[in-house]
């Protein structure tokens, strides 16, 4: 997770990514997060508390993968605690298309859930980088009128976090650039 990005979504934002998936999109820049057994686990309520706690320096959260919708009955339940307790944004990247999320238990509760949703595989042939869209194919669903099509386009491409520790961390739809 990383509690303040400019690069992930409109405006400043609390990231999460969920670990797994199985989708195996060729080219995908966060192959670490495919594993099911690595990442660390959290507590739903302590995430949730975590971000609440911080809800007065950002506009919202964006949640990416892995693949958020293989946990979706257990995101759902973490998005109901943040709607309920603040008036947040939240922005989700799938490589599931829309259609194909229909037949996943739990989704459509995580859609109702949320704002807007960049969904389809990566197609690392039709790569544009550019606005929050990894590639061409890539469809921008605006689930609320929170966002407009070019609030999601204006994005940042990119940003870098120098951590503590002094690990780099590279986020956005094009760091690789940088």
């Amino acid at each position: 997770m990383l509690p303040s990005s400019q690069a992930n979504g409109p405006g400043l934002r609390w990231v999460l990514w969920l670990q797994g998936c199985n989708l195996a999109c060729p080219g995908c820049f966060n192959p670490e997060t495919h594993p099911f057994n690595a990442g660390q686990r959290m507590e739903i309520s302590s995430l949730a508390k975590s971000i609440l706690d911080a809800q007065e320096h950002i506009e919202g959260i964006s949640i990416s993968g892995g693949e958020p919708f293989i946990q979706a009955q257990e995101l759902a339940v973490f998005l109901e605690m943040i709607r309920q307790q603040s008036r947040l944004s939240v922005l989700i990247f799938t490589g599931y298309s829309l259609n194909e999320l229909g037949s996943i238990p739990s989704a459509s509760r995580v859609l109702q859930l949320t704002d807007v949703l960049i969904a389809g595989r990566y197609v690392q042939s039709r790569r544009i980088a550019s606005g929050l869209i990894g590639s061409d194919n890539k469809k921008i669903h605006l689930l609320t009128n929170r966002y407009t099509r070019e609030d999601i386009l204006a994005s940042f491409e990119a940003e870098v976090h120098i951590q503590i520790d002094g690990g780099i961390l590279l986020t956005g739809i094009d760091p690789l650039q940088w």
